[in-house]
């Protein structure tokens, strides 16, 4: 397959002549005397490099840039800045708005076949790697699947097995038979959670809008008896909040975030969970703060890996924090931990808004 290289400059002259040099190379070539021009093809034909000028009239190259950066079918886009600007923080400017790469006028012809054939080179190894990890979360989801049938005969034989034994059964046998059957709910409890984090890495993920007040209710409804028990308020501040999310993902990611903030309390009677929704740029961001023993700085990344645990002591599985990463990066978020380790924990998720929650503030702070 030819690869398609899309050209934006608003000069007509080095158009044609990049389009002679690279159509001898064999690339496809599209050109555009515009960023809007150079957008609309970009969404109608199969790009494997764009090489974007930086100073154009009407829309310039960094705004072309960061307008494909948003879009999500683009992140793997090889973009190639080209332009005069050549004092370092222009450099920076351009990388951080997502420019795969820098080349400054004036150049040669074999300046620009070179970076072409290296952008291509890394668009060829992430594809590969994502086939590559595709096919491990199918690998181990399968695995995963397939390890429920046998265990669950297990369970079955193991409360058969108790059963039985009713009051014949002496007190180290039993404690052997308890024993298993702790064991075997463990995995049982892993296998779900393996399930979830191959689910959570599917790129068939469907975002939609959702309310998270209605999501945290339900995890509300969910977990209010065990905070009851254990003495624990957990209290909800901020205005209401839609993002785009897939519901039982993010009802999850929130279920083990408030979760984790009541295991780890240990002083019963005194703890609390305090929840709050704000607004912070083009994202919403939920923070939940316990007031439990907090977390050794040295952990607070750490514990997004799997079977990485804050606390060996406490029940889980190790999973459930990774579960949390994969799902909140599915949608497009970001999340992290804050603790001082030692005066509790705050879990920070960011999530893009739905557009009518971002049209709705800004409508509010114009009143």
């Amino acid at each position: 397959m030819v690869d398609t290289i899309l050209l934006i400059d608003d000069s007509i002259a080095l158009l044609k002549a990049m389009q002679r040099v690279l159509r001898r190379e064999g690339y496809e070539v599209l050109t555009a005397p515009s960023g809007e021009e150079g957008l609309r093809l970009l969404a109608g034909h199969d790009v494997a490099v764009v090489l974007c000028d930086w100073c154009m009239p009407g829309m310039d190259g960094i705004e072309v840039l960061r307008t494909i950066r948003e879009r999500e079918e683009y992140d793997d886009l090889a973009v190639i800045m080209v332009t005069g600007r050549d004092k370092p923080e222009d450099v920076v400017v351009a990388l951080d708005a997502g420019a795969s790469d820098y080349i400054t006028k004036p150049f040669a012809d074999a300046v620009i076949r070179a970076r072409i054939r290296a952008a291509l080179k890394i668009k060829i190894t992430q594809e590969r790697l994502k086939a590559r990890n595709r096919e491990i979360i199918q690998l181990a989801y399968a695995m995963t699947h397939d390890l429920q049938a046998p265990l669950a005969s297990i369970s079955g034989a193991i409360d058969v097995v108790r059963a039985q034994l009713g009051e014949t059964g002496t007190r180290d046998v039993m404690k052997w038979v308890d024993r298993i059957g702790s064991s075997a709910g463990r995995m049982a409890a892993i296998l779900d959670d393996l399930m979830l984090y191959a689910s959570a890495s599917n790129e068939a993920i469907t975002l939609v809008p959702v309310e998270v007040t209605d999501v945290i209710q339900g995890v509300l409804d969910e977990l209010g008896p065990s905070a009851s028990d254990k003495g624990v308020r957990i209290q909800l501040e901020g205005a209401s909040a839609t993002v785009l999310a897939e519901p039982q993902g993010l009802f999850r990611v929130l279920t083990n975030l408030i979760g984790n903030g009541l295991k780890y309390i240990e002083a019963e009677g005194n703890g609390t969970v305090q929840i709050n929704l704000a607004k912070s740029g083009p994202m919403v961001r939920i923070s939940v703060q316990d007031n439990g023993p907090g977390i050794p700085q040295r952990q607070l990344d750490e514990v997004f890996l799997p079977f990485k645990r804050a606390c060996p002591s406490k029940p889980g599985t190790g999973l459930g924090l990774a579960i949390v990463r994969k799902y909140v990066e599915a949608f497009g978020g970001q999340v992290w931990l804050e603790s001082d380790g030692h005066s509790g924990t705050t879990a920070i998720v960011e999530l893009p808004a739905h557009k009518s929650h971002s049209a709705a503030n800004e409508a509010a702070a114009a009143a």
